[in-house]
């Protein structure tokens, strides 16, 4: 009997370990084989003891209080799973990354952190462990270091609260904790694991959070100086003041291949960085932007060799004023254009 008993044991283990059934309905299959196979043997559940085997049923050490905890949580999380609020936080902070590779890795394993903290280790991670897969991939980053630092913070927020694993309520129940009590003991050490893991992390994966390249702002800089030489050529023009007309064009037109030189060299530094084109949709808004207003600013300098050229050739200041007061409008049009996106780049 010993032996039979050992070998459903290790078939259950087995069955277990390769899924070959649900749990739920493998407990029951071995249970139901279990008590039938001691039934047949004549084992005596709490009597007397007369001939036979007799198990003990001690049911006065079962910790009912204990035993309802875990049934009002699992009940708990079911419903909760259910309503769809764990999957709505999890893509509410999703978009809250805005494409920030060190954000989006900071927002999910505080999202890990809370799951589970209240749900068990395996259904955090799969919840969590989906959306780090389909927003990695649409990012184009790699989810294995995602993935095992959010297992890491799995056990950590395993940690957290009293209902958030068996061993935290048996131990609680037993040692006469409640919840509020564990939450605070428990948080510190939880708060500093995680910081720690978070740190070894990126140290480890190389994972960087998107930075803005300096010389973008030297080249906002530089194009409002090129607004500013413009209109004053413009008022040259208007005045009528022919001499103030070469140097004005020459500024305005040198501020502006400095910006678009700038420009080329935000692109280049950006592209050494790791962040291309294809690898995330944040990335190629920038790009596409940016390359619209140089090709606008390209158009604009079109009109500007041909003012430049007439004057240079003896044009009276009559003769340009109009195409001079255009490019004007044009160039503070784009500087407003450009701030306003430079706006938007630094707020994503």
């Amino acid at each position: 009997m010993t032996a039979f008993f050992g070998l459903l044991l290790l078939a259950t283990l087995l069955g277990l370990a390769f899924e070959v059934l649900p749990k739920a309905v493998l407990s029951l299959v071995v249970a139901g084989v279990a008590l039938f196979a001691a039934v047949a043997w004549g084992v005596d559940f709490g009597g007397g003891g007369h001939g036979g085997h007799h198990i003990p049923m001690p049911v006065h050490l079962i910790e009912w209080p204990t035993l309802g905890v875990i049934i009002g949580s699992s009940i708990f999380v079911e419903i909760a799973s259910r309503s769809g609020i764990f999957t709505w936080s999890a893509i509410r902070l999703l978009k809250a990354s805005r494409g920030d590779p060190w954000r989006l890795l900071l927002l999910l394993g505080v999202l890990t952190l809370a799951f589970s903290a209240f749900l068990n280790n395996v259904t955090a991670m799969i919840i969590v462990g989906s959306l780090t897969v389909v927003a990695c991939r649409s990012l184009g980053l790699q989810a294995r270091s995602f993935l095992l630092v959010e297992a890491f913070l799995t056990n950590v927020g395993g940690l957290l609260t009293l209902i958030s694993s068996l061993p935290n309520i048996i131990l609680g129940h037993a040692a006469g904790i409640g919840f509020l009590r564990f939450f605070l003991v428990a948080a510190p050490y939880c708060l500093i694991a995680s910081a720690a893991t978070f740190v070894i992390a990126r140290r480890t994966f190389g994972i960087r959070p998107l930075t803005d390249p300096v010389i973008l702002w030297y080249n906002t800089g530089i194009l409002v100086l090129a607004s500013i030489a413009y209109h004053w050529t413009r008022n040259a023009a208007v005045n009528g003041v022919a001499e103030r007309l070469k140097p004005g064009l020459m500024l305005s037109g040198a501020l502006t291949f400095a910006f678009l030189i700038g420009q080329l060299i935000a692109w280049q530094q950006i592209n050494d960085a790791g962040y291309y084109v294809t690898g995330n949709p944040s990335y190629a808004f920038f790009y596409l932007l940016t390359a619209v207003h140089a090709l606008h600013m390209l158009g604009g300098l079109w009109v500007w060799g041909r003012s430049t050229y007439k004057v240079w050739t003896g044009a009276e200041a009559d003769s340009v004023r109009l195409a001079i007061e255009l490019c004007t409008v044009y160039w503070h049009f784009l500087l407003l254009v450009w701030v306003v996106l430079f706006g938007l780049l630094l707020s994503t």
